[in-house]
């Protein structure tokens, strides 16, 4: 299950009453309700209920919401998804993903759920990886259900568990490594572009721009948001340009009436287009939101 547009997910932590009382005003594409890293131990099940209270609530139409579980090798796992699962939840996003297995219980604990809700739509999972044997499985990951958006990447605990400093530097030689196995790991699964993970100093615009930047000349999809601030950026960067869709446009008009006229190579401002670059054009009006 392929999601070609890319869209801004923020992250609200599902314990904070005031932060989940303000998601209708939010400006972003979609909203991660955190089960997880912003909640502490004694607080998982207040916060479960919480958020499972709040996919329930009307209106439930935008942003989407989405539900970041705990890990599938932990104790809250299981219960996370039986209560979250059902009308208003468009995803769920994985932490620490290591195996095929992990995503196929995932799979299994949300079908059963869903089946109490005739007609719901199936929700999504996106399936971070965030260690090494995630990242060694990252293809079976990508493949392991129909329900796979796309691949995450949590840079932080990656870090942590490859015994480094988590760098700032967007080009940090490991980090980029591991970047582009999970962008192959994507195509050669056919889903979407993986999702880069939360900039962690939520006041460096600057940092957080350069960061996506480089995360999209990888291939990736878009990057993860901690805060409100955070998110017009992340749009900037991932979104193509007024400049780029007038140009994808132009492309895609002018191949469409060549190939009617029997021919598969032409010019377009002095550049050759052939299939892929009609291809990819079509890919950026895609990414657009435009009718290619």
């Amino acid at each position: 299950m392929t999601d070609p547009v890319s869209p801004a997910m923020l992250f609200v932590p599902g314990s904070d009453d005031r932060k989940l009382g303000k998601i209708p005003e939010l400006d972003t594409d979609a909203v991660i309700l955190d089960l997880e890293d912003s909640v502490a131990v004694s607080a998982k099940a207040d916060a479960r209920r919480k958020v499972a209270a709040r996919l329930r609530a009307e209106p439930r139409a935008a942003p989407a919401l989405w539900v970041r579980v705990n890990p599938a090798d932990g104790p809250y796992f299981a219960d996370d998804v039986r209560e979250v699962a059902g009308p208003g939840l468009a995803g769920v996003i994985l932490p620490k993903a290591e195996s095929a297995a992990d995503v196929a219980r995932l799979d299994a604990l949300l079908m059963a759920a869903e089946a109490g809700y005739p007609g719901v739509t199936p929700a999504r999972i996106v399936a971070t990886v965030e260690t090494v044997a995630g990242l060694r499985a990252a293809e079976e990951i990508a493949a392991a259900s129909s329900r796979v958006a796309a691949l995450g990447f949590g840079a932080g605990d990656f870090s942590l568990d490859a015994g480094i400093d988590w760098p700032m530097e967007p080009d940090h030689p490991l980090l980029t490594a591991a970047r582009v196995e999970l962008v192959l790991a994507s195509r050669a699964a056919g889903i979407g572009a993986p999702h880069d993970g939360a900039y962690p100093r939520h006041g460096d615009l600057d940092g957080l721009r350069a960061q996506a930047a480089f995360a999209r000349s990888l291939g990736f999809g878009t990057k993860h948001a901690i805060h409100p601030g955070q998110v017009a950026v992340i749009r900037e960067v991932f979104r193509p340009s007024a400049a780029a869709v007038a140009h994808a446009e132009k492309v895609v008009r002018a191949f469409a009436e060549a190939e009617a006229d029997g021919r598969a190579a032409i010019s377009v401002d002095g550049a050759l287009v052939d299939y892929p670059v009609y291809q990819r054009a079509q890919a950026v009006l895609r990414a657009a939101g435009v009718a290619a």
